[in-house]
């Protein structure tokens, strides 16, 4: 679960999606996020790569080329929403020769062929870790792996906050996260929008990492009113099995 905060709360990741008008529909139809590399070194003193917003990103998270939303060997990643919904990825950053830092991880203004700015404002966050100790007697027979205590970057703080947000600084060999959010509003013009990640050492002034985001929207809208309150797929039969 993730949990967005700031001074006067917090909000889970949960809970977020299922707040979502029709989050039903993202892997139906809508919008497709491509995330294609026009820069990446092949090896440097910080390793960058991208994963959907379901994905669990831990500290001890080692560096990923492929899943299921981004190749390192083609530089694309695809993400599914609608519009009226607001499209998630993070980017998890881990160096072998610590300290590294401040990191500075933007988006640039997606734009169409004409021009023409993505409408919305994106939002990053600073994703924080969580340790956990106690899991569900359920747990270990799910996994299938030994159950020891995990640290989960689960708390997101807006990148502005003055405590815990950005920028981004690598003490140790530990994976950190950033949480991008694009939000794709009614009334978005349908078509392909594009722009550029760029994770940059704020210390030497010079990209490190710079990604070619492209996001093509289709004429496909989300209800405004919620028709869902969650669209889950349940198979209780190893808890019966118990």
């Amino acid at each position: 679960m993730r949990r967005h905060t700031d001074a006067h709360s917090q909000h889970g990741r949960a809970s977020r999606l299922a707040g979502r008008p029709g989050a039903g529909y993202a892997l139906l139809a809508g919008c497709v996020v491509q995330l294609a590399a026009c820069a990446l070194p092949a090896r440097g003193p910080v390793e960058c790569w991208v994963l959907g917003e379901s994905r669990g990103l831990r500290s001890d998270s080692r560096p990923v080329t492929e899943n299921e939303i981004y190749s390192h060997a083609t530089g694309t990643g695809r993400l599914l929403s609608a519009v009226r919904d607001t499209v998630a990825f993070q980017v998890a950053l881990r160096t072998s020769a610590p300290p590294a830092g401040p990191l500075d991880v933007r988006l640039e203004p997606l734009r169409n062929a004409a021009g023409q700015r993505l409408p919305g404002q994106v939002r990053r966050f600073r994703m924080h870790a969580v340790r956990v100790q106690r899991f569900e007697s359920w747990y270990a027979a799910f996994v299938r792996l030994p159950v020891e205590p995990i640290e989960v970057l689960d708390v997101l703080v807006p990148w502005e906050a003055p405590r815990g947000g950005g920028p981004v600084r690598l003490p140790d060999g530990s994976t950190a996260g950033v949480w991008i959010d694009i939000p794709v509003p009614p009334g978005t013009a349908p078509g392909r929008y594009a722009g550029r990640l760029i994770v940059e050492d704020q210390g030497r002034r010079r990209p490190l990492t710079v990604l070619r985001v492209e996001l093509r929207v289709l004429p496909v809208a989300i209800p405004a009113e919620p028709t869902v309150a969650m669209l889950a797929k349940v198979d209780p039969s190893d808890l019966l099995a118990e």
